[in-house]
């Protein structure tokens, strides 16, 4: 007999405001479940849903790594002027991405 696995549906219209709070805080799931009453699996699964979403239609669109010698050094160049930080080419959060 193979397994079956069941999850609840997820109605992401009912969870703006968690998703919301996620993004911009980066809270846990548990703090904001507890925060506005959802369950923080829902949460969780809500989130991971609308992270693939956004991948799927906007990063392809919006991200891109550039592709030449030239392009990385210009923005090494600026990102050094900027910020003080030699070598980085971008910079997503709280991670440096060194090229």
């Amino acid at each position: 007999m193979g397994e079956v696995a069941h999850r609840a549906q997820v109605r992401l219209t009912q969870l703006p405001y968690p998703i919301a709070r996620y993004f911009s805080t980066g809270d846990n799931y548990a703090t904001i479940g507890a925060m506005f009453k959802r369950n923080k699996s829902r949460v969780c699964v809500a989130v991971r849903e609308v992270s693939a979403a956004i991948v799927l239609r906007l990063y392809r669109r919006f991200v891109r790594w550039p592709n030449d010698e030239e392009s990385q050094n210009a923005i090494r160049q600026n990102f050094h002027a900027i910020a003080g930080l030699p070598r980085i080419v971008g910079w997503k959060s709280n991670y440096r991405l060194i090229h």
